[in-house]
């Protein structure tokens, strides 16, 4: 059975620009993830942009890059583009979010000692680094990097 989707040029240009966000999001966890729902949403996505690439004003948009079955924006296109930025907005958070988490947990691993550690449930672990991973964005979101310092090993000073 199929459906059909009636989309104005607009819409198709919105849902191009969403497959270009999965695209460019599959691209850095494909070898994370099962192949066989990788390619299923990448012939999604080449499907979609075969059609808008029929679409004269989007197509001037696209081109066809090497090692790519379908056309994809072009560069140009891709800087400005919305999906470009909520991409940049995701890396940002999930950049601030990890170093925030392992901060947090190196800190717990040096005040108890590798043995108590190793010893905590993954529960028990989150509890005692979510007061500290609170304190820790907060300082983050108030001042970046700029209060937090590193200890280096006497031998790394230099």
């Amino acid at each position: 059975m199929k459906t059909r989707i009636e989309l104005s040029e607009q819409e198709l240009q919105t849902l191009a620009e969403m497959a270009g966000f999965c695209l460019v999001a599959l691209s850095m966890v494909k070898n994370e993830v099962d192949d066989v729902h990788v390619n299923a949403w990448q012939l999604m996505c080449q499907l979609i942009f075969e059609k808008a690439d029929k679409v004269p004003w989007l197509a001037k948009r696209m081109e066809k890059f090497s090692g790519l079955e379908h056309p994809f924006f072009t560069d140009e296109y891709t800087d400005s583009a919305f999906f470009a930025v909520v991409l940049d907005q995701l890396r940002e958070i999930l950049f601030w979010d990890e170093l925030v988490a392992r901060m947090a947990d190196q800190t717990l691993l040096r005040a108890l000692g590798e043995k108590k550690y190793d010893k905590l449930t993954d529960e028990a672990r989150q509890r005692r680094t979510a007061p500290l991973e609170k304190a820790l964005w907060d300082e983050v979101i108030n001042h970046g990097l700029e209060h937090l310092s590193f200890i280096l090993p006497p031998e790394e000073e230099q």
